[in-house]
């Protein structure tokens, strides 16, 4: 079997795979890109937001910036009380956050086991 699907041409291969590694081959860079993306824009937006309805006496727009890396490392430290309020995109970029970490991390486990599976035992 392995040496009928060696003498195939590259496109055949490629309609031969099952349908999970094309889509981890085509759709994965995508998805994590889009959730990166997300993420970054929802978070500035959203710490923006909450920094702004604190009313800082010196504006520092870095804070928001920092805090929405902080998203990356799922360490948010969000503040929400009276001062600072939840709003909806913060919401969206801590799903896209954690989304993006989780598949970030199957796929890393998904490829370790490819490569444990080749060792001869």
């Amino acid at each position: 079997m392995s040496s009928e699907r060696e003498k195939l041409p590259s496109s055949r291969r490629i309609l031969n795979e099952p349908f999970w590694r094309r889509v981890r081959r085509q759709w994965l860079p995508i998805i994590i890109g889009v959730l990166a993306l997300t993420a970054l824009i929802f978070g500035v937006t959203g710490f923006a937001i909450q920094y702004d309805a604190a009313k800082p006496a010196e504006p520092d727009w870095t804070i928001p910036f920092f805090k929405t890396i902080q998203l990356f490392l799922l360490n948010s430290s969000v503040d929400i009380d009276a001062a600072h309020p939840n709003n909806w995109c913060l919401t969206v970029a801590r799903l896209a956050a954690a989304l993006w970490f989780l598949v970030i991390s199957s796929a890393v486990v998904a490829r370790i086991v490819a490569e444990v599976r080749k060792l001869p035992f």
